[in-house]
């Protein structure tokens, strides 16, 4: 009786010690990115938010950093991938980290046709009273030809993790 107690007790310690996620080196990226070159403070995410007919976008990591001028920041790691024939910019909008509204944030970039790239989402704590990024990521991203300025899409994202 002893050593099937023993036994359970050690299995549901396992089991809460492993965690419910994946490592990295077990997970399939949903694009050209390299999951173990992930910083070992991050949280791997690998969720596709976008997949349509003209662009891809891939939440790839997060992770609550106290580097740079800020007395802290929320990092979120995007692969995104152009899937039109034109150079397309790609910006977010209404950025909320654990459903606080960030008002420092920096999310812009410019991609070339058929390219993919990884860009960072980064929001600033210039106050101290930033949430570190642990529950859930929400914000509009608007895709759009970077020559004529014409929208191509969309999306908004809303993520827990």
């Amino acid at each position: 009786m002893r050593k099937v107690l023993f036994i359970f007790l050690l299995t549901v310690l396992l089991a809460a010690c492993g965690g419910s996620g994946q490592s990295a080196a077990n997970m399939e990226p949903h694009g050209d990115y390299d999951l173990t070159n992930e910083s070992d403070d991050a949280r791997i995410i690998n969720e596709v938010l976008v997949d349509d007919e003209n662009f891809k976008m891939v939440l790839i990591s997060v992770e609550h950093t106290t580097l740079g001028p800020s007395k802290g920041q929320n990092h979120a790691k995007m692969y995104l991938e152009n899937k039109t024939d034109t150079e397309i910019s790609v910006s977010g909008l209404n950025v909320l980290v654990d459903g606080v509204e960030m008002r420092e944030f920096d999310f812009f970039t410019v991609i070339y046709e058929q390219e993919s790239d990884t860009e960072i989402l980064r929001t600033y704590d210039f106050d101290g009273d930033l949430p570190k990024i642990e529950k859930s990521l929400a914000l509009d991203v608007i895709v759009s030809d970077y020559d004529t300025y014409d929208d191509i899409g969309n999306y908004e994202i809303d993520i827990e993790f």
